[in-house]
């Protein structure tokens, strides 16, 4: 029984397919104003299979999200973490 939990969860968790990028293109434009919009565009491309374009605009998005952080420590972790992933 827990094996075939485990394996539910694991093929629940697999990722999808490819990303539509006209979708992060206008959840990026959300996400700008928006602390929720970031992290569920974030979450989306977590879902998602990996693609270059996917990886930057997931940086960016970590970069967005240090600007709605009260926390400076935070703040200068989510900023080095978008870096990181955008170089």
């Amino acid at each position: 029984m827990k094996l075939f939990c485990l394996l539910l969860l694991l093929i629940a968790r697999s990722p999808k397919e490819y990303p539509d990028e006209e979708t992060i293109r206008s959840l990026f434009k959300d996400a700008v104003n928006e602390k929720m919009k970031a992290t569920e565009l974030v979450t989306y491309i977590d879902i998602c299979k990996v693609t270059p374009i996917s990886l930057g605009y997931r940086g960016a998005t970590k970069m967005l999200l240090a600007k709605f952080e009260f926390n400076v420590f935070k703040k200068y972790e989510l900023f080095q973490e978008g870096k990181n992933e955008l170089e």
